[in-house]
């Protein structure tokens, strides 16, 4: 019987040693640069935000070699570092599914001829971007070319919005920065960001989109594949940029079908999160509760510190100019509230240490329960569908209830004076 269970130890050893084994990825990287001047560049999984993640290999004598190993098969790109100090990327966007990837990188203006090789995703993507661009560019192009030869003539934005992008230029206060950026992103809101021309450029364009938006619909539910799953992604992590062609019920429909035959992948996880977020993330909804901590390393749950209160919800980050300028904007309109059941608390989101958030919030003086958001280690700003901004602020009602999306103090004080006086 003993050696029987010995045996059997063995056994299972072995099998479990091959399921891991099996988890254990490896590929080998290896670049050709072509006419740049570029010292380093940056990879990471596509899942992952490049200001403040991923891996800094050196580019030596035009050519660049990396040996990565993963837990799992999902899109990276790489990303020239001088490109991400400048704030203009292009990424270079990549399955790692082969032990041998091979890349031709160009600089920007040559981008169209970068060239990777190896392992099959790769092939399907660059298959899949090139039947997609073929049907769709010649319908564009015209539209763009008009609406490049608007933006030339400087009549692409309407009076009003050239009018806060010049005011906005001229303001070195946080506080009055922010108000202007809110008093913008109202202008779009209402339809009188762009200028008539443009708007009518947009509605042509947006027609197309929804044609070509038809068409990816139909390849995503007929190849359920890690290729598909991954434009899926992109589409959602765009959201607001996509809102106004996204098929939000049809993607509810597919997903399940993802979910199944790749149930715990970080695309499943990341996709749900914010489908989750787009469906309760709105006025009316039902806000989604966090754990976050204090400075100290205290864990605190949202829930339970604004329970039967009026609650703003502040998600911000030390190195957002506009965040910053609006929640001390708050600062007033919290000292006159806070006596009649209202709160508010701050969630920063920040990387490798908290010297940036200490400053911060030692600097601006917010009266608040102010918390933070290390390292994304709770995934907030995915739970909110706010990936890769600096944060935003959701009024909730003592049931929970999102009262409000992003309100400037001058609209939180007029919503809290009906509520509360």
């Amino acid at each position: 019987m003993r050696n029987l269970g010995v045996a059997l130890f063995l056994i299972i050893f072995m099998i479990n040693c091959r399921l891991c084994s099996a988890q254990k990825l490896h590929s080998q990287l290896r670049g050709t640069v072509v006419n740049r001047e570029s010292k380093y560049v940056k990879l990471m999984p596509e899942t992952e935000d490049p200001r403040f993640e991923g891996i800094t290999i050196p580019i030596e004598n035009n050519t660049f070699e990396f040996d990565l190993d993963h837990a799992e098969i999902l899109k990276f790109k790489l990303i020239f570092q001088d490109e991400l100090e400048k704030g203009a990327m292009q990424p270079v966007y990549f399955f790692p599914d082969s032990s041998l990837i091979r890349f031709t990188l160009h600089d920007n203006q040559l981008f169209s001829e970068n060239r990777i090789e190896g392992g099959s995703l790769n092939r399907q993507m660059i298959a899949f971007n090139t039947e997609v661009d073929s049907i769709f560019s010649p319908m564009f192009r015209p539209y763009n070319t008009l609406m490049d030869s608007l933006w030339k003539a400087d009549s692409y934005f309407s009076e009003e919005v050239k009018a806060i992008n010049k005011l906005l230029r001229e303001q070195k206060n946080d506080q009055e920065r922010s108000v202007l950026y809110i008093e913008r992103n109202n202008l779009e809101a209402s339809g009188h960001y762009y200028s008539a021309e443009a708007n009518n450029l947009n509605i042509t364009i947006d027609s197309i989109k929804r044609i070509q938006m038809y068409w990816i619909n139909d390849h995503l539910r007929k190849n359920i594949n890690l290729v598909s799953y991954s434009y899926l992604f992109n589409l959602l992590t765009n959201y607001k940029q996509n809102i106004r062609v996204l098929d939000i019920p049809y993607i509810l429909s597919i997903y399940p079908l993802y979910k199944e035959k790749f149930p715990a992948h970080t695309y499943t996880v990341k996709i749900g999160e914010m489908l989750n977020a787009i469906i309760k993330v709105k006025v009316g909804g039902h806000f989604i509760d966090f754990t976050a901590s204090t400075a100290n390393d205290r864990l605190v749950r949202i829930s339970d510190s604004i329970k039967g209160k009026i609650a703003l919800i502040n998600l911000w980050a030390s190195w957002c100019g506009p965040c910053r300028g609006l929640g001390k904007s708050m600062i007033p309109v919290y000292e006159k509230y806070k006596h009649k059941e209202f709160v508010i608390i701050g969630v920063a989101n920040e990387y490798k240490n908290k010297n940036a958030f200490l400053t911060a919030i030692k600097n601006d003086k917010y009266p608040w329960l102010n918390l933070i958001e290390l390292n994304n280690s709770n995934g907030i700003w995915e739970k909110y569908n706010i990936a890769g901004s600096g944060g935003c602020t959701y009024l909730i009602d003592k049931d929970g209830k999102i009262i409000a999306i992003h309100p400037d103090a001058k609209q939180l004080e007029e919503i809290l004076s009906e509520l509360l006086n």
